[in-house]
């Protein structure tokens, strides 16, 4: 049996300052307005949002 630490689940959505980003429905909104994104756009900022205060390089 694994004795590590529990995962748990993602969370559904996750908002930073004004933004909310919905995990499951793809989907952005910025102070309650939709914003319309590619899903190439979308798995760029979705790092920015669940890990902040962390810098990110080019590589």
């Amino acid at each position: 049996m694994y004795s590590g630490a529990e995962r748990k689940p993602p969370k559904p959505s996750v908002g930073s300052g004004d933004l909310v980003l919905d995990f499951e429905k793809y989907s952005v909104k910025k102070k309650g307005q939709e914003v319309r994104l590619t899903a190439k756009e979308f798995d760029i900022l979705k790092p920015f949002v669940t890990n902040r205060n962390r810098v990110f390089t080019k590589a």
